[in-house]
Parts: C-alpha cells; sequence; structure tokens
C-alpha cells in the first residue's frame, strides 16, 4: 500500500490537469463557434480573441510543452 499510495496520487494529478485542459479548450471552441456564427454567415468569419483568450492559450501550449517532458516520468516500467 504504501507504494500504491504516490502512484494513485500522481495518476489523480494527471487527470486533473487532462480535465483542466479539457475544460479550457471547450470555452474557447465555445468562444469561437460564437464568434463565427455572430455575423449570421455560414463558414467562419475574421476571429478576434480577447486578451484573456490569448492568455489562456499561451498557458495551454506552454503546459502542454511542460507535460510533454514531464510524461516520460509515467511511462511503466
Amino acid at each position: 500500500m504504501t507504494v500504491i499510495g504516490p502512484v494513485i496520487k500522481d495518476q489523480q494529478k494527471i487527470l486533473n490537469d487532462c480535465t483542466e485542459k479539457k475544460i479550457s479548450l471547450v470555452k474557447l471552441q465555445g468562444v469561437l463557434l460564437k464568434q463565427s456564427s455572430s455575423d449570421g454567415k455560414s463558414g467562419f468569419s475574421k476571429i478576434t480573441l480577447t486578451d484573456d483568450d490569448k492568455k489562456l492559450l499561451d498557458q495551454l501550449v506552454k503546459d502542454e510543452k511542460k507535460g510533454s517532458l514531464d510524461s516520460q516520468n509515467y511511462e511503466t516500467k
């Protein structure tokens, strides 16, 4: 049990991070859909992102780059 505890804790952290990233992605997709359909035309219009959207995208990209390096720590042996 002492060995499996930290593994479960790390697994829970990974799941929480993935969930947060998915929620952020859904929010951004909602913004994009809302902006693309707001002009009444079918198809996409010019999309402008708010500063908050840009910060969120930057954070997701940074987390993804960092996560790809950290994921090597979770490989099964």
